[in-house]
């Protein structure tokens, strides 16, 4: 005889519940349950189901407006509020592959990525780095560095935390790993300073 399986993922943040039926498969037990492709399912899912690991959003353009400020005392631009815009922007960007990411709620047409890539993954590796800086500088120097810089601001934060990143994705196995838990007192502490820090490089 033949069932389907239901597996039903709840997702506590916003207290909604996916329910995924899997391919029917035959036994003579209607309660036995093909643990393997639960695994499966839950391996594929885990990531859009847990925002643990994802940094806050305004940690990120903290940090990233402070590496702007610093790049200004070194690399003065005519449109130092600009720069930091497109600075603060790509702070958010790597992001993309995480599908309840800040800039994915709000720019839907980005979700489509973390459909195929994994949070963490390629995105979060110094090669989109490079890659956006070689395509944007045949246009502008400046906005190719501050979108550069952006978006290894949020590289270098997410080395900071326990679940860190991996560099050279999927290449190499170089990890920056720290101690910060995201979501926590310690990421709101590291926040602060970071705010007392843009302040001091403002005035």
């Amino acid at each position: 005889m033949c069932y389907v399986n239901v597996l039903t993922l709840r997702k506590e943040e916003k207290n909604k519940t996916l329910r995924i039926f899997f391919p029917s498969f035959c036994s003579n037990d209607p309660h036995s349950i093909n643990e393997q492709v639960i695994l499966d399912v839950r391996t594929k899912y885990k990531n859009s189901f847990n925002l643990k690991n994802v940094m806050m959003w305004y940690t990120h353009i903290i940090f990233g407006l402070l590496l702007g400020l610093v790049s200004l005392r070194f690399i003065p631009q005519s449109h130092p509020l600009l720069y930091l815009f497109f600075v603060s922007v790509a702070a958010l960007l790597p992001d993309i592959d995480h599908p309840h990411s800040f800039i994915n709620q709000r720019i839907a047409p980005t979700r489509f990525v973390s459909h195929f890539l994994t949070h963490r993954g390629f995105f979060h590796s110094l090669f989109p780095v490079f890659l956006l800086y070689l395509f944007v500088v045949p246009l502008h120097k400046d906005v190719a560095l501050a979108l550069s810089l952006g978006y290894l601001s949020h590289i270098l934060i997410d080395g900071c935390t326990k679940s860190g990143v991996n560099l050279f994705h999927p290449l190499g196995t170089l990890r920056l790993q720290g101690f910060i838990k995201t979501g926590s007192l310690a990421e709101l502490v590291v926040f602060g300073f970071l705010l007392v820090g843009v302040v001091l490089l403002t005035f």
